[in-house]
């Protein structure tokens, strides 16, 4: 790494940087912050969305809207700041593993392993968007983020640092590939999934459905009961002899002792009383009430043990009046800190997933649906708004549309991703992701021409765009609330048009609406319109001060409430952006 050359600084140069070296945190990572042009241009412009109305895709109204933003995610991630503060649930990221093998692009150009800062180009690009990040999380929110060895450990203190040390929820690995090879005489199978609570102590995480392959076996009680395995013998003689646990059971016309003992050799065993040797699990009182109701079985290899079925959902217990019962119960398992290392989670298996719907040969190293879908199934709720501003393939969207029909739930995702770079053979946003998108939504032919039926799911597609700063002039204020229409749309998760002219726009979802004035001129117009609808209205009224003419809007008699345009977004953008 080229050291710096102080020879030429000024006496104030020179003063600052012992200023900001002795100000400089005792504990933590410190690299060579290197200017990013993204970054730098948002000092310049400022950043809206504009909708791309032909990429819109809806199948079903009753079905909540997802988005799609196509951009570099840090002006994406400064737009969602105005729309979306603290309003996402879960936050799934695959950030470039800066390998040195053109999957790091920084200012325009790929970060090879020869480039003395790539580790600080890197922290530079990461640090900035999880910080844009944290502030979209709810207060129980929850971040997952992939990575390789390559900045694992740099990652992790600089999450220590973003979210707190005391918000770390787990580091786990997951398999990436089940065979390789290795010049240094270790094959590296798998990379981590780091997750971060926003606030850890607001966290409810429940567990996962249980994925144990051994409950196969399925008999008339299924429905009630769930599946069921064959995993413990009534008798076992490593639990000390009990003599009141000895005893003969008479199960579907054969006789059983414990260890398969002649009877001869079981009435010495009663007489003897060891200490140790084979004796029933179960009480008679057990027994009886688990052949009543179904719950032993005979080996199905060997007829002369005595199984018990375990079910995945029902057990047996016993009341205080000593009553036996059956108790229905969930039984699930905490996410295992090595859950992740089943083949279904590894690049093969979602490779293939992807070329069954785009073809080979589209995208590199995509992760698998079900990655997503496990790590979403430990967060309490199925009503969660997911976003992933690494979106690459789209792999996000399609684990959320699927997650909703198996467990009929109303998730939405937001994918940001940029479309590339000139070098690309494929636009990353335009033909990627979106295809795989609309082909999941509506449906589409597999490789081998087998009609697959689309999950449904509505779709709003975007670009980020920009306006002149110009030192926010009115001239630049005029142009922001020009451009703030998607925003707010967005904002308010309300798309439906009720009117549209250059004066105002008003949009509903039958449930309530909202409300944009560009002109006062027009105020008692707008009024009516939204005493018609009749819905509680948010309203957005264009000011040059952050004067919202409340008085002029006493007389409503829907419930009401009124933000300053476009004095709200400058508000986001100065914090940002300072």
């Amino acid at each position: 790494m080229a050291k710096t050359d102080y020879s030429s600084w000024d006496r104030d140069q020179l003063l600052a940087e012992v200023n900001k070296l002795a100000s400089r945190k005792k504990y933590g990572l410190v690299w060579e912050e290197k200017k990013e042009n993204v970054v730098e241009r948002c000092q310049k412009e400022l950043p809206v969305l504009e909708e791309v109305g032909e990429k819109a895709i809806f199948t079903d109204p009753t079905l909540s809207t997802s988005l799609m933003i196509e951009g570099d995610n840090y002006h994406s991630l400064s737009v969602l700041n105005y729309t979306h503060k603290e309003k996402i649930d879960v936050i799934y990221i695959d950030p470039p593993y800066n390998t040195g093998n053109k999957d790091f692009i920084y200012n325009d150009g790929y970060v090879d392993k020869e480039d003395g800062f790539r580790h600080s180009k890197w922290l530079s690009f990461i640090e900035k968007r999880l910080r844009l990040s944290k502030s979209l999380l709810k207060r129980d929110g929850i971040i997952f983020i992939s990575i390789n060895d390559i900045e694992q450990a740099n990652l992790k203190i600089l999450c220590d640092e973003i979210f707190g040390e005391n918000n770390f929820i787990a580091q786990i690995p997951r398999v990436t590939k089940k065979a390789g090879k290795s010049t240094i005489g270790v094959a590296k199978n798998h990379d981590y999934v780091i997750s971060y609570a926003k606030d850890v102590s607001l966290v409810n995480l429940t567990n996962p459905p249980h994925q144990d392959k051994e409950y196969k076996y399925k008999d008339e009680h299924f429905l009630e009961r769930g599946p069921y395995k064959l995993n413990q013998t009534l008798d076992y003689d490593t639990l000390g002899y009990v003599n009141s646990l000895d005893y003969l059971i008479e199960f579907e016309g054969n006789s059983y002792y414990p260890g398969k003992v002649s009877e001869e050799n079981f009435l010495i065993r009663k007489s003897e009383n060891p200490k140790d040797g084979f004796r029933w699990r179960w009480s008679p009182k057990k027994v009886a009430f688990g052949i009543q109701n179904d719950w032993l079985q005979k080996s199905q290899k060997r007829g002369d043990r005595l199984y018990t079925k375990t079910y995945l959902n029902a057990q047996i217990s016993k009341n205080k009046q000593g009553i036996y019962y059956i108790e229905y119960i969930n039984r699930s398992s905490p996410l295992l800190s090595l859950a992740l290392v089943d083949n279904k989670y590894s690049n093969d298996n979602a490779k293939k997933e992807l070329e069954r719907i785009l073809g080979k040969g589209k995208f590199d190293y995509p992760k698998p649906t079900s990655l997503i879908q496990t790590l979403l199934t430990i967060v309490n709720s199925k009503e969660l708004t997911i976003l992933d501003f690494f979106a690459g393939s789209g792999t996000t969207g399609q684990a959320v549309l699927e997650l909703n029909q198996i467990d009929k739930g109303s998730r939405k995702f937001i994918l940001c991703t940029n479309n590339g770079d000139e070098k690309s053979e494929h636009g990353i946003a335009v033909d990627i992701c979106y295809p795989r998108m609309k082909k999941v939504i509506k449906g589409y032919k597999n490789q081998k021409g087998e009609k697959v039926e689309g999950l449904g799911g509505n779709l709003k597609y975007f670009k980020t765009n920009f306006i002149s700063k110009e030192k926010v002039s009115d001239d630049t204020r005029r142009n922001l609330v020009k451009r703030s229409t998607e925003m707010i749309c967005v904002r308010e998760g309300i798309y439906e048009k009720v009117a549209d002219n250059v004066n105002y726009k008003i949009f509903s979802d039958k449930k309530k609406s909202v409300g944009i004035l560009f002109s006062l001129k027009k105020i008692d117009e707008f009024k009516a319109k939204i005493e018609k609808l009749g819905l509680p209205v948010n309203m957005y009224i264009f000011s040059l001060t952050s004067d919202t003419y409340s008085e002029d809007f006493s007389d409503l008699t829907v419930r009401y409430s009124i933000v300053p345009i476009p004095e709200s977004i400058l508000d986001v953008y100065r914090k940002l952006f300072k």
